[in-house]
């Protein structure tokens, strides 16, 4: 996704998915921890197109960490 020229790489789970990938990450680790993550019903095309214009019209962005933020070594 690409918003005002910063790029965001976004991921993208169901809540079902979601919690098998938490518990499976705890067994391994401490934490769960996903960078950029949205939560939709179903990981379909009209629902990540959905959370996506949702997410640019409630000013949601600030909150992701661009692409450039990463790739410049400066992840959270």
């Amino acid at each position: 996704m690409t918003v005002d020229g910063r790029r965001y790489e976004l991921v993208f789970y169901g809540p079902v998915r979601l919690a098998q990938t938490i518990a499976c990450d705890l067994e391994r680790g401490p934490a769960f921890f996903e960078r950029n993550l949205v939560v939709v019903p179903a990981v379909t095309r009209a629902n990540m197109e959905a959370a996506i214009a949702t997410l640019v019209k409630a000013g949601g962005c600030a909150d992701l960490v661009p692409d450039d933020h990463v790739s410049a070594g400066h992840e959270p």
